[in-house]
């Protein structure tokens, strides 16, 4: 990401094609342009997101985009950052533990909740007050962000499928769909 204002005149092969860049203010305390990383699954899987989006963009995808930049600068600015109150270590491991075993068939917010130690009811409010969503919600966009990730590796989708943590092939299609707004064929063939 690069700060506010930066002018792109960058030059493409074929005439059509898109150019994402997204440009929001600094937090408090760091410096006009300190450049942030993208590091972790979060933010990861956000910016996969975005070139699904980016990828078929059709009218009513403006809100959808700006919803996703937002997740994505979430997911590099620390709550301190965002004057944020934080989230309880347990909470911090059950989404660590969620995104581990995301791949994991069948995987539900009650085997989470166990692990860390918690009530699957306490889980669910407090992952949606500090990340925005339901864990089972995170547990499937999870899988379809590590889908992502190794589409253009795995050549077979069926196989794609069933490595990711879902039930099969059409399951996996849904499921990325919604999320990525393109069938996984089309997303791969954004990458060829």
């Amino acid at each position: 990401m690069e700060p506010a204002g930066v002018e792109h005149r960058d030059c493409f092969d074929v005439a059509g094609g898109r150019f994402l860049s997204i440009s929001f203010d600094p937090p408090k305390g760091a410096e006009r342009g300190d450049p942030m990383r993208l590091r972790g699954a979060l933010a990861e899987g956000a910016a996969r997101r975005l070139v699904g989006v980016a990828g078929r963009f059709a009218a009513g995808d403006a809100v959808v985009m700006e919803g996703l930049t937002l997740d994505l600068a979430a997911s590099v600015l620390s709550p301190g950052e965002l004057d944020e109150d934080p989230a309880p270590d347990w909470l911090l491991r059950a989404h660590d533990v969620l995104h581990d075993l995301a791949d994991q068939p069948g995987l539900e917010v009650a085997t989470i909740a166990e692990l860390v130690g918690v009530h699957p009811v306490s889980l669910a409010r407090r992952y949606r007050r500090h990340f925005g969503c339901s864990p089972a919600a995170a547990i499937r966009r999870a899988r379809a962000d590590r889908a992502a990730g190794q589409i253009a590796r795995v050549r077979d989708l069926a196989e794609l499928a069933l490595s990711a943590g879902y039930a099969d092939q059409s399951h996996m299609t849904r499921e990325f769909g919604a999320l990525y707004g393109l069938t996984p064929a089309r997303y791969r063939a954004l990458f060829a």
